[in-house]
């Protein structure tokens, strides 16, 4: 046997070898179903000492069905279960199949799921005769997007888990909570260092309701604006590369947190996470219907908003003369040494775990949200920024 054909006969056999390992990996480690009917393993949240907290009764677990692996796994990264809830007695599993719903308590179906949504529709109906299971669609992006395919499904379901304050289950991006002890004393020059004007980052180029990108660079007639991410091709870091990025984020006085469209308390972690950062960076808001969706649920005086001023000229000269003016700057930052921002995705466990001991409280309680997210009133358009998108979206509503 020559040279050629003992490394084409080793090749074959790594291979080989290499791929038998790859399935017993699968199989073995990651639990990885080869036939539908067997669920994922280690995906199963439960409190650890449901036999002994709070007053309610725990005889037997609660169940709460997920169709969407990647919520499951966000709640493990996290270490986020029923401990520290009213309600402690739940379950939290996935499986990729929708008969494993059967015996659940509470079903979320993602709005991104890859089932086939029609199908989806005839076996909540079919359940609903059988078992009193409380069926909730789960998502967060705004009725402009992911909506429109299931807008003709809603009323199949009990209710809606997202940002809207009014949801079966509330679930905002972010939320403002007071210090249990404040930090008047500190007295901090959070202008110090800025040299810059305002960045974003735009991954989307689409936007709903307004043209950003246009928006972007009428701003930038008035003070300097930079843009970064996939819609503008360019990064001032290599990816993953969190020294530089918080380096050249922290010369900035202002981050753009403008949404891709402009919907009720649609209010993304686009403006969350700058208040999270100790870039000091104030959020120049676009989104939302009204202003007060805002200030009621940030901290005082901790942003600025286009719909607080009368043009896109007089927000940029006011963000000049907070450049110019490092005490004026500061108070925007003051909030710091009273509240924080978090992310309050334990309050979504416990209260889906509440939704699971009183099905009969929430079903069909929340069934407004057909006709809620297909009322063209829950978002608004900025019309001297309109964009061809936009236009396109009116026409398919």
């Amino acid at each position: 046997m020559n040279k050629k054909w003992r490394l084409a006969l080793l090749l074959i056999l790594t291979l080989s070898v290499v791929s038998i390992f790859a399935v017993w990996f699968l199989t073995s480690h990651n639990g990885m179903a080869l036939s539908r009917a067997r669920p994922l393993r280690n995906t199963t949240i439960r409190s650890r000492r449901q036999k002994t907290l709070h007053h309610r009764d725990l005889s037997a677990n609660r169940i709460i069905y997920s169709w969407d692996p990647d919520r499951v796994n966000l709640y493990r990264r996290y270490r986020m279960n029923f401990h520290g809830c009213e309600y402690s007695n739940c379950v939290l599993n996935y499986s990729d199949d929708p008969e494993d719903a059967i015996h659940a308590d509470v079903v979320l179906v993602a709005f991104n799921s890859h089932h086939n949504i029609a199908q989806i529709s005839k076996l909540i109906r079919k359940k609903k005769v059988e078992q009193d299971t409380v069926w909730l669609v789960d998502g967060q992006e705004s009725p402009r997007y992911h909506w429109l395919k299931w807008r003709d499904f809603f009323n199949d379901f009990d209710g809606a888990i997202t940002y809207t304050k009014d949801a079966a289950v509330y679930n905002p991006y972010g939320a403002t909570v007071a210090l249990k002890r404040t930090n008047t004393n500190i007295k901090m020059n959070y202008a110090a260092n800025k040299t810059k004007g305002a960045f974003a980052y735009v991954s989307n180029c689409l936007s709903a309701g307004y043209a950003r990108l246009k928006l972007m660079k009428e701003l930038g007639k008035y003070i300097d604006v930079d843009i970064y991410g996939g819609c503008a091709g360019n990064r001032p870091c290599p990816r993953g590369d969190s020294h530089c990025e918080a380096r050249v984020h922290s010369q900035y006085h202002f981050y753009l947190s403008w949404e891709n469209s402009l919907c009720t308390d649609y209010i993304t972690e686009k403006f969350w996470k700058v208040l999270e950062t100790e870039g000091y960076y104030i959020p120049v808001a676009v989104g939302g219907l009204t202003l007060d969706e805002y200030t009621s649920v940030s901290p005082p005086d901790s942003f600025l908003h286009l719909y607080n001023f009368s043009s896109v000229a007089q927000l940029g000269n006011y963000m000049n003369r907070l450049m110019k003016n490092p005490q004026a700057f500061n108070k925007y930052n003051a909030w710091r040494s009273n509240f924080k921002v978090i992310r309050p995705g334990q309050m979504r466990l416990c209260k889906l775990c509440e939704i699971a001991n009183n099905p009969s409280k929430f079903k069909r309680k929340h069934s407004y949200i057909a006709d809620k997210f297909n009322d063209p009133k829950t978002c608004k358009e900025i019309p001297q920024y309109q964009s061809v998108w936009s236009t396109l979206l009116n026409v398919l509503l």
